[in-house]
């Protein structure tokens, strides 16, 4: 599976967050785009690239804990 078939595999916000990300817009900007404050940026591209990470078959990545 190539990058760009993973990111396809990703819910549509956190691929557009990566990509606008590799585009190289800031977290302000992101956030625009994204309609969500600056301050969640960050956590999104975490959450986002861990999921990225796991389509991709990384081992080291961990689950999320099953909700309750």
């Amino acid at each position: 599976m190539t990058a760009r078939h993973d990111l396809d595999g990703l819910p549509e916000t956190y691929a557009l967050a990566l990509r606008l990300r590799d585009e190289g817009l800031d977290e302000a900007a992101i956030g625009r785009v994204l309609d969500i404050e600056p301050e969640s940026v960050a956590p999104l591209l975490v959450l986002a690239q861990s999921k990225l990470a796991a389509l991709a078959g990384d081992p080291t990545v961990v689950s999320e804990p099953d909700e309750v």
